[in-house]
């Protein structure tokens, strides 16, 4: 099946019947099947057409589905944009009622802003996220929740009861496992947790490439095996990653991260302009916290090579982010 062409006839039908509920649901299709080519930046394109057409003729769900589309799409290029796409979309989605969307809608932020550190926005979010927290989705706020209390020195909640079961699909099972990896994390099991971890982003690689939710994976799974200097699976994560020049922010700076750590013992003229670009790829993303926790390693990094003064404006910089 060409879906592209599919879609295309969908649209030029759409168009020529005045039917603009199908034309923005076509165009919001062609925006998915250009992100799960490859092709991020044109998917984000017809996501934006497809939401301000569906928002000029007030069909609000459709505007809703296709908002956290959008969001999904700004995922690994802004944070802020993909939470801006996100409040957007469960303003919209409370009128009409539909709890799977909502969930979604709910995930979208929840991930966002764990990933920017807006812990009071986040804590907010969940406390009202029903919807989230009653579908198979729910391994999310779990880990959000648990990543947010341990950022902030606090007692982690306890994980809900009789809590709906998440989806078998491979998607889901890379949840499951970051899940599992927090709550490692929470337990004081760091090599548990980077197995945990590292086996949700071989799970989510498998059927999303380094895009969309693998920058999560990916994310914790290298900064815990970079902490542990456990090479084999810091040779696993870099081996997922088959392009770096084409990643985006959020999963570059994770990558550059990792490779900067790695090149302590390796190639130690490396470490500085790769954890320097690293925390410039964080801010372009917007997660202050990440971007705080790569300068403090450079901080760490030119102390230890006796460059105090500059080890100490950096260290003074990252605990003015974070």
């Amino acid at each position: 099946l060409d879906m592209m062409g599919t879609l295309d006839v969908r649209i030029r039908v759409a168009d020529r019947l005045c039917d603009v509920h199908q034309l923005s649901e076509s165009i919001g299709g062609s925006g998915n099947a250009y992100m799960t080519s490859g092709a991020p930046a044109a998917g984000e394109i017809f996501h934006e057409a497809a939401a301000r057409l569906a928002r000029e003729h007030q069909l609000w769900q459709s505007l809703g589905l296709t908002l956290s589309n959008l969001a999904s799409a700004r995922l690994e290029r802004d944070l802020e944009a993909s939470a801006e796409a996100s409040r957007e979309g469960i303003s919209v989605l409370a009128r009409t009622g539909v709890r799977m969307a909502m969930s979604v809608a709910q995930f979208n932020l929840a991930s966002a802003l764990n990933g920017m550190g807006r812990w009071d926005e986040l804590d907010a979010l969940l406390d009202n996220a029903r919807e989230l927290r009653e579908s198979a989705l729910n391994q999310v706020a779990v880990y959000c929740a648990t990543i947010a209390a341990l950022d902030r020195g606090l007692p982690v909640p306890p994980v809900p009861e009789n809590r709906p079961p998440s989806g078998d699909a491979p998607a889901d099972r890379a949840w499951d496992l970051l899940e599992s990896a927090a709550l490692a994390l929470a337990a004081g099991d760091r090599v548990r947790a980077c197995a945990e971890a590292t086996r949700a982003a071989e799970t989510a690689y498998a059927v999303m490439g380094t895009s969309d939710d693998f920058v999560w994976m990916f994310g914790l799974a290298g900064s815990l095996a970079g902490q542990l200097g456990d090479t084999q699976r810091v040779a696993t994560l870099l081996a997922l990653v088959e392009e770096p020049q084409r990643l985006r922010p959020g999963t570059r700076g994770h990558y550059l991260r990792l490779r900067g750590l790695t090149a302590r013992d390796s190639d130690p003229d490396q470490v500085e302009p790769l954890l320097r670009e690293a925390a410039e790829s964080f801010e372009t993303w917007g997660s202050a916290p990440w971007r705080a926790r790569t300068l403090a390693d450079l901080g760490v990094w030119l102390d230890r090579q006796g460059r105090s003064d500059e080890a100490r404006v950096t260290l003074d910089e990252a605990r003015s982010i974070y």
